[in-house]
């Protein structure tokens, strides 16, 4: 195709150059061209050669008046010149045809471009959308991750107030073992006196009962010796409380009894008689005479005599009223 519109472009250039004036003899002589068919080819050419013949007689006229003398230049033929411009024709022809092919080359690149730059902005549109499909997605997964977040933060937060409240509480049950870890450690002390304590007043306790023991046995001998001369004998109620029963006092009735119970189990070791039969009317000043004196051999032999007394007085044979 260059090649092509070289040929055309230096075939057009020598048209254009004024042809060399003919000699007279030729000038004079030279008959128009017969008409040619009409074609574009031929009537190109047929202009051109016009165009050509009208410039060389134009030109022989000009130097004839101008200088006789000067030589005339020798001019193409009319068979030179069709040749010429029939290739020139050609050429443009050829020119023509390649620019017709590459006008439809031109045009299918274009056509096959269009076609590829919808086939983009169709596949450019769908890319978009599934952008925009997937915005959608994210933006929604976005959405559950930050409320899954803020949930997770309240969860977090949650577990650090129960941390620190579980830490107050450790913190409080250490106080409080602390505190148990002091009052097990006075307990102990307290309960290694009271073992002192325990073991001393068993110490005392096997000491006096002991010495009881001694003193019963020395004093049953002398009960039984009060029993025999003051006709009386000792029941035990249960422990501390005695009943001292006395007979031959009624002269009438021997066996008739006369009776009191004592207490002496209570902590400030005072006497108390709780039943006397029958009731003396001295028995007030008698329990006081005990207590002061704390001499019970005497308080029996004061009774039996107010007993013996209360018998006489009395009016009929078992004692009179009883207590």
């Amino acid at each position: 195709m260059p090649a092509a519109s070289s040929a055309a472009a230096a075939a057009l250039a020598a048209s254009r150059l004024p042809p060399p004036a003919p000699p007279p003899a030729q000038q004079q002589q030279q008959q128009p061209p017969p008409p040619q068919p009409p074609s574009s080819s031929s009537s190109n050419t047929h202009h051109h050669a016009h165009y050509a013949s009208s410039a060389a007689n134009t030109n022989t006229n000009t130097n004839n008046s101008n200088n006789t003398t000067t030589t005339p230049t020798p001019t193409p033929t009319d068979a030179s010149l069709v040749a010429a411009f029939d290739a020139a024709a050609a050429s443009f022809d050829a020119l023509s045809a390649d620019c017709l092919q590459f006008n439809g080359a031109l045009d299918a690149w274009a056509a096959a471009r269009k076609r590829a730059m919808r086939d983009a902005a169709g596949k450019h549109v769908a890319d978009l959308q599934t952008c925009r499909d997937r915005y959608v997605i994210c933006s929604g997964e976005i959405k559950a991750c930050k409320a899954k977040f803020a949930q997770a933060e309240k969860v977090v937060e949650a577990e650090r107030r129960e941390e620190a409240d579980m830490e107050s509480v450790v913190e409080s049950l250490s106080e409080k073992r602390a505190l148990k870890e002091r009052d097990r450690a006075e307990l102990e002390e307290k309960v290694k006196s009271l073992e002192e304590e325990v073991r001393s007043r068993r110490a005392k306790l096997e000491q006096t009962i002991r010495k009881r023991e001694e003193e019963a046995a020395r004093s049953v001998p002398e009960m039984l010796l009060y029993e025999e001369k003051l006709a009386m004998k000792i029941v035990g109620l249960k422990v501390g409380v005695l009943r001292f029963v006395f007979t031959h006092i009624n002269k009438n009735n021997w066996n008739e009894e006369f009776a009191f119970v004592v207490d002496v189990s209570g902590g400030s070791k005072t006497y108390q008689i709780i039943e006397c039969t029958p009731r003396l009317p001295t028995l007030d000043s008698l329990v006081k005479f005990l207590n002061d004196t704390r001499d019970f051999f005497r308080f029996l032999k004061e009774i039996r005599k107010e007993f013996v007394e209360f018998c006489r007085h009395s009016s009929h044979s078992h004692g009179g009223g009883g207590g």
